[in-house]
């Protein structure tokens, strides 16, 4: 086990580990085995024993071709399951990486992943982990209220939890119709409006707002 200083904060963690190429998960259990962490593997996420994992690794398989988003929902059960969630990406899913980690995937590594990709991912759990512990006084939030509107539950959960660490006051609506009403009752110093949604779209809430 490699006790240095990179890997002595996984001691007692748990990390879930899905990858359906049997011979990338072979390489990468061999590098996770030098780690302190507790592995659970799965070929397949439908097979991974439901639980709270520390850290989530997730392989996507080179064959899969659909843009891939937060909206997916392997993605979204996996959010939900992990305080850390990194994705391993064959190279044509690289372009959606950066808008990925925008939306609260905590690491994109490229496959086939190796020691120097996938160490720094997992360390960094550590560096989040801390970050996310110290306390957000109400002091330290800037004095806005802020509207966030999003018809996925997803993203409007992952939104509101960023915004409350950064803003005094949140207010989430799942529809035009409902931030047109919000407006109505109280002002807002911004709003962040998703444009495609069913009924009303956003630019048609930000017109009548």
């Amino acid at each position: 086990i490699i006790e240095g200083p990179s890997t002595q904060c996984l001691a007692g963690k748990r990390l879930a580990y899905v990858e359906p190429n049997s011979a990338a998960a072979q390489c990468t259990l061999d590098i996770l085995s030098e780690t302190p962490l507790e592995v659970v593997y799965s070929p397949t996420f439908s097979a991974l024993p439901p639980a709270h994992y520390d850290m989530m690794l997730l392989g996507i398989a080179v064959t899969f071709r659909e843009p891939l988003t937060m909206q997916h929902e392997r993605l979204a059960k996996a959010v939900s399951m992990t305080d850390f969630l990194m994705l391993a990406l064959p190279c044509h899913a690289q372009v959606n990486a950066e808008k990925l980690k925008q939306d609260g995937i905590g690491a994109c590594l490229l496959k086939p992943l190796t020691p120097t990709r996938l160490l720094p991912a997992l360390t960094e759990f550590c560096h989040h982990k801390q970050n996310t512990l110290l306390p957000v006084t109400d002091e330290s939030k800037l004095a806005m209220t802020v509207m966030a509107v999003d018809d996925n539950p997803a993203n409007q959960k992952l939104i509101g939890a960023l915004l409350e660490d950064m803003v005094q006051h949140v207010e989430l609506c799942d529809s035009g119709h409902q931030a047109v009403e919000r407006a109505k009752q109280m002002p807002f110093d911004l709003i962040l409006m998703d444009i495609q949604m069913p009924d009303m779209d956003g630019i048609r809430a930000c017109e009548l707002i």
